[in-house]
């Protein structure tokens, strides 16, 4: 079976276990939301699922030394992806 074929089925298989479930609204979200719940049923870190959906993940680094600083561009939106405090 060629790709796009194997896509294809494999979407159509997925589309009918989702039509089994009924409409969404009869679900609540997870607390913690879906891309987190997926994650933790998987066992992948957050890092692992960003490399297998082949997302580019960025960082800002801070001193430890600056974790105020960190929290204040985070709260003013001035972080682009994730604030990470080096030791």
């Amino acid at each position: 079976m060629n790709r796009q074929r194997l896509a294809a089925h494999s979407r159509s298989q997925l589309h009918e276990r989702f039509r089994k479930l009924g409409p969404a609204r009869l679900y609540a979200p997870p607390i913690r939301g879906w891309i987190r719940a997926i994650r933790t049923a998987l066992g992948m870190s957050t890092a692992q699922l960003a490399e297998r959906l082949k997302i580019k993940v960025t960082t800002t680094p801070y001193p430890f030394s600056q974790a105020d600083q960190a929290l204040t561009d985070l709260a003013a939106e001035r972080v682009h992806g994730a604030a990470v405090l080096q030791m």
